[in-house]
């Protein structure tokens, strides 16, 4: 088997999830295209072919993609533990919002450089005005006890986020919370979900929905090989450290010149590791 096909994609999110993509009947070029050499060109991930009719299904399909880029860039870092929320206290363009986030950041490296963060947009349900969600990797005073996601806060917690906020943002309201890595990925969870549900129907072009501090974040890393073993093989290989949180199962392929069909299946699989 030559070295430019693959039917096996594995996705690395740090140590705590691999992602398993286990191609059946079927092979992927490395470049991009079909094993077919005559066959249409097809999709660079292991996903359907099949011709997208609509642009909101064209839509919908960018924003599941964002949203798994976003769960596995915080499962890749895990010392992301304070979740921080920035609303506005005047209507702001989105082009304004972006130039105040980003001195919001580079305030925050002055004293921290090796600032990790990852942003994400999000318009409010009543009254449609944008706001951001971060995750972030900054220490929060120890003598604190913050509240989490859910929890009420402290008077302590309060003068906190009003400090915070004068020498920080001073644009609306902060809302600061500490998470542990549980939380971290529960949070990814919802603002993931929220990215897929809500933004279907928003008129998004030009907007960017999430970004992240590019050089200090570590990224998931992804590999592609040719491998003969079975689902069952594959999952042994992982299963001292791993276990299987998901399955799915879908199927790919093209038509030919000839408008002749090419199948096969793809088994996806979700490995979290194991708590010791």
């Amino acid at each position: 088997m030559d070295n430019t096909t693959y039917n096996l994609k594995i996705i690395r999110s740090g140590s705590n999830r691999i992602e398993l993509y286990k191609v059946s009947n079927y092979l992927i070029r490395k470049n991009g295209k079909s094993n077919n050499k005559q066959g249409r060109r097809g999709k660079n991930e292991l996903e359907s072919n099949k011709k997208i009719e609509n642009s909101k299904r064209n839509r919908k399909t960018t924003l599941t993609n964002t949203r798994n880029n976003i769960i596995r860039l915080i499962k890749s870092n895990p010392d992301m533990n304070t979740f921080i929320t920035l609303t506005f206290a005047n209507e702001v363009d989105y082009k304004e919002s972006k130039k105040l986030l980003n001195n919001f950041f580079n305030k925050l490296r002055r004293n921290n450089k090796d600032l990790k963060y990852l942003w994400v947009l999000e318009f409010g349900s009543k009254n449609g005005r944008l706001h951001y969600h971060i995750l972030i990797n900054l220490e929060l005073p120890s003598n604190i006890n913050f509240a989490k996601s859910r929890e009420r806060k402290s008077k302590e917690h309060k003068q906190f986020e009003n400090t915070f906020n004068k020498k920080y943002w001073n644009y609306g309201f902060v809302d600061i919370r500490n998470l542990d890595q549980e939380g971290n990925t529960n949070i990814a969870l919802y603002v993931s979900c929220y990215i897929v549900k809500d933004l279907l129907d928003k008129q998004l072009e030009g907007y960017r929905i999430y970004g992240y501090s590019k050089k200090t974040l570590s990224k998931p890393t992804t590999t592609t090989q040719f491998d003969n073993r079975s689902i069952e093989e594959l999952l042994k290989e992982f299963s001292n450290e791993y276990e299987l949180k998901y399955t799915n199962n879908y199927n790919i392929g093209y038509l030919d010149k000839d408008n002749k069909e090419h199948k096969g299946t793809v088994t996806y699989l979700d490995l979290i590791k194991k708590r010791s």
